[in-house]
């Protein structure tokens, strides 16, 4: 068993050299013998997928590894027990996408698909157009209406929940946000939020997938600003309806937002420095949250009423932006309600 361990050490640095500027000395003979570390390892999943005792500790192992490598080198990208099924798959796809591979295999390994008897490379195939099929959905998700119910939206986000199922099974936490950082990273914006976004919404809230989609969205500050610059403001107000931590964090958002903005004597108005985050659209953003269910009102109401109270509880317009919006989307609520009596 120890030998199998140490064959497993041997074989992940081989992956992770494969995606590194060191494949630029490999040859021919490199290339072969680490399909034949492939070969063996995936013989090896086949045999102890369902042998507990041997299997957790190859997953032991490999959790070890991933730790090692993500500290020595830059990318990394963790090798979980699944990913020795299909291990040549991975290997093909690295060495393919790395610019630093000698053009002479890269010509060998692209004549490797025209060879349609080989069963490693009719999986390549079925990968590659899988993969293309899929940025093409994901073109036409941009264009889309943003809209909960797009039918297409629906199926792509059931298809990511299920995808990241597959990636995260049996890894720990830390590997488990690392590795839908990876898949995530590969979709291109504002796309990935459209996605992320109807999971969110339709998946129950406590399912492991919605709490790393969770924390992959709040961890990143820069990132979670550009996901609520890229949504309509009622489906924002949607997602912090059924999650607390992401209440917190767009509310934080839109602090930070009113707190940047500064107030033209001139015209009489508050302004920023981009249209993006002009004065109406963080007005349309508080409505949105005024007219959610009574514990986001009332979250949202004691955040203004906080914010006002640090600026001194003035009720003179242009001191604080947060009595000026305050009035202003409760006069709005008041004709809306009016309007609809």
């Amino acid at each position: 068993m120890e030998a199998i361990l140490e064959n497993l050490e041997r074989f992940v640095e081989v992956l992770a050299v494969s995606q590194s500027d060191s494949v630029k000395d490999w040859d021919h003979l490199t290339v072969q013998r680490a399909f034949q570390w492939c070969s063996y390892f995936q013989h090896i999943h086949q045999r102890f997928q369902t042998h507990g005792l041997i299997r957790t500790a190859l997953e032991d192992r490999l959790c070890v590894i991933n730790k090692e490598l993500k500290t020595s080198m830059e990318n990394y990208r963790f090798v979980s027990f699944e990913d020795l099924g299909f291990c040549e798959e991975i290997l093909y796809a690295f060495l393919l996408q790395n610019p630093a591979l000698p053009k002479v295999l890269y010509e060998f390994l692209l004549s490797e698909l025209k060879d349609g008897s080989k069963p490693m490379v009719n999986c390549i195939s079925r990968i590659i157009r899988l993969k293309a099929a899929s940025q093409v959905l994901l073109s036409i998700t941009s264009i889309l209406p943003n809209s909960l119910f797009e039918p297409l939206l629906l199926t792509q986000a059931h298809s990511l929940i299920k995808y990241l199922e597959s990636r995260t099974k049996h890894l720990s936490q830390e590997e488990q946000l690392d590795r839908v950082n990876e898949v995530l990273s590969r979709i291109p914006r504002p796309c990935v939020f459209q996605l992320v976004s109807t999971v969110l919404a339709i998946d129950d809230i406590d399912t492991n997938i919605s709490k790393l989609l969770e924390q992959w969205l709040v961890e990143d500050v820069v990132l979670f600003e550009s996901f609520c610059s890229s949504l309509h403001c009622e489906l924002l107000a949607k997602l912090a309806a059924r999650n607390s931590k992401l209440e917190a964090a767009y509310l934080s958002f839109l602090t930070k937002w009113g707190q940047s903005m500064e107030y033209d004597t001139v015209n009489g108005c508050w302004r920023s420095n981009t249209f993006e985050r002009a004065w109406e659209k963080l007005q349309d953003h508080f409505s949105w949250l005024l007219k959610g269910p009574q514990t986001l009102r009332e979250a949202t109401q004691s955040t203004l009423k906080n914010l006002i109270a640090q600026d001194g509880n003035f009720n003179v317009c242009g001191i604080s932006i947060w009595t000026d919006l305050l009035l202003v989307i409760k006069g709005s609520l008041s004709g809306d309600g009016a309007d609809s009596g």
